[in-house]
């Protein structure tokens, strides 16, 4: 069971123009025991996705990763014994903080999880993109 209602925060340079949507992909729609969310910079472009966020309760990880030109790069994974009470029992809180063009720092209910370096200029992305069963509410 996915969250109920999960609060994003986007902190940075490109907030005010961070569009949300509810994308019906394959590629947002079919995760083994878990789901995602996308940074983009179109919304039905999942060729090229600057950020991915995607918990799994099974294996207790956390995958983010970028994907340039259809392939995904190497995955970054946060181990946390917590993950299925922590992103698929209850609603959490995501941070998204947009620290220089490629790097962000990724926080999880107020705990700092990782930095990642991302691939893509972040601050040029439009869309922040979920699967669906996911509710979200963005606070600036």
């Amino acid at each position: 069971m996915l969250p109920l209602k999960t609060q994003f925060w986007w902190i940075g340079a490109n907030v005010v123009n961070c569009k949300v949507a509810g994308c019906d992909q394959t590629i947002l729609r079919d995760w083994d025991n878990g789901f995602c969310v996308n940074v983009q910079a179109d919304h039905s472009d999942y060729e090229n996705i600057a950020f991915h966020f995607n918990p799994r309760a099974p294996t207790s990880r956390v995958v983010l990763n970028t994907r340039t030109d259809k392939k995904w790069q190497t995955k970054i994974y946060i181990k946390d014994k917590n993950v299925k009470s922590e992103y698929f029992d209850h609603p959490f809180d995501l941070k998204i903080e947009v620290k220089t063009k490629n790097h962000i720092l990724i926080s999880v209910n107020g705990d700092l999880k990782t930095g990642y370096d991302c691939k893509d200029d972040i601050t040029k992305m439009k869309y922040l993109c979920y699967s669906s069963g996911v509710s979200i509410a963005l606070d600036e």
